[in-house]
């Protein structure tokens, strides 16, 4: 029997991690497996960690949730040796859905359950004008078979109306409380809610162009200072720069960090985890912004004295 498989797709900051949080939380899962682009992106309670080993966490409740090192198929295979009863493939924050929804049809014991979307609803009228990813954001809008909108209770009742009636599918509220990760854990699609199969889009195939993305990692055995750490964050915010990681300040306090576009926040790092330094991935738009030279701001605190240049590396395959 197949095992189904559904991939959550959605841009920079629209709530996916936020999403499979509150779906790993729950103590009545059945045996269900997570594929994510990487453990940082995704805060597991200590307590409900029973077992690490190497790119996989077990957890307490019975679910695997495994890092997509590179292969996709690989995983795939790994998660279907654990005998799980669906898995859930969080995609790329800049990957199109219908790229990697080809592995539900390909993969051997799998089969395409649904792809889902999560859409920034605050957001949503500013990156359509973007002029760099707009165009990847309505497609990964149309590929869905359910758009689920987050943080439309940072809205009026009018705007968040207006952004529902813009949408191009079907799409629900996925604000906490809306009980939106149960569609993560129904197998079976979710045609009642789509287009008939003559206006829908089709996954595959699609011929847009997107941007190139820049992507730089920073993993060292050093402090940093939290203030000045604070200073770059506010200094770079208007990139449009998606920053996620952790550091240990000067007082061997560890700190997440978190920076989608405009905004940023830290909060303390609560995981059993005591390793000091600093671990961050930084994703920009190719030419936005020189990420060396964030990078050399985070480890030395200089200040910015050349022009941007950027070296392009392609996410999107």
């Amino acid at each position: 029997m197949s095992t189904p498989l559904t991939v959550l797709g959605g841009y920079l900051g629209a709530g996916k991690t936020a999403l499979l949080n509150r779906l790993l939380k729950r103590s009545d899962l059945p045996p269900v497996g997570v594929l994510v682009n990487d453990f940082g992106a995704i805060k597991i309670d200590a307590d409900l960690i029973r077992n690490r080993s190497g790119t996989t966490l077990q957890l307490a409740n019975g679910c695997v949730c495994c890092s997509i090192a590179g292969d996709l198929g690989v995983a795939l295979e790994s998660l279907r040796a654990l005998h799980m009863e669906q898995v859930i493939i969080e995609a790329s924050d800049v990957a199109q859905p219908a790229k990697i929804a080809d592995y539900g049809h390909s993969a051997p014991g799998y089969r395409l359950a649904k792809v889902l979307t999560v859409v920034d609803g605050q957001g949503l009228s500013t990156l359509r004008r973007d002029r760099y990813v707009g165009t990847l954001v309505e497609t990964q809008m149309q590929q869905a078979d359910l758009l689920l909108v987050t943080k439309l209770d940072l809205l009026d009742a009018a705007s968040g109306a207006a952004v529902l009636e813009s949408l191009p599918g079907p799409a629900i509220q996925a604000t906490p409380g809306e009980g939106a990760e149960e569609l993560l854990l129904d197998p079976e699609p979710v045609s009642s809610f789509g287009p008939s199969a003559d206006t829908k889009p089709p996954r595959s195939g699609a011929t847009a162009t997107h941007p190139a993305f820049d992507s730089l990692s920073v993993d060292e055995p050093v402090a940093l200072k939290r203030d000045a750490v604070e200073h770059l964050l506010d200094e770079i915010s208007s990139n449009g720069l998606r920053l996620k990681g952790w550091f240990t300040d000067e007082r061997g306090q560890r700190w997440l960090v978190q920076m989608v576009r405009d905004r940023w926040h830290l909060e303390p790092d609560a995981r059993d985890n005591p390793a000091p330094g600093c671990r961050l991935v930084m994703i920009g738009v190719a030419g936005s912004v020189d990420l060396e030279q964030v990078r050399a701001r985070l480890l030395a605190g200089r200040v910015l004295s050349r022009p941007a240049k950027s070296r392009v590396v392609p996410l999107i395959k």
